[in-house]
């Protein structure tokens, strides 16, 4: 959560955590090339669009 309260979107570099920083995530998403480019290549839009589909079966 923010300063507010309120939550937020955060990114961090390197795949640091975001416990590093004082976070809690309730959600990530890896967007390296490692966790994608065997099935989608260079298609990383379609590997996230894909990615929200899965977490919106789950909801």
């Amino acid at each position: 959560r923010d300063k507010d309260g309120e939550l937020e979107i955060c990114t961090t570099s390197n795949q640091d955590s975001p416990y590093l920083i004082g976070h809690s995530p309730i959600i990530g998403i890896d967007v390296w090339e490692h966790a994608y480019y065997l099935k989608y290549q260079n298609r990383r839009q379609e590997y996230i669009e894909n990615w929200w589909k899965v977490f919106k079966l789950m909801e």
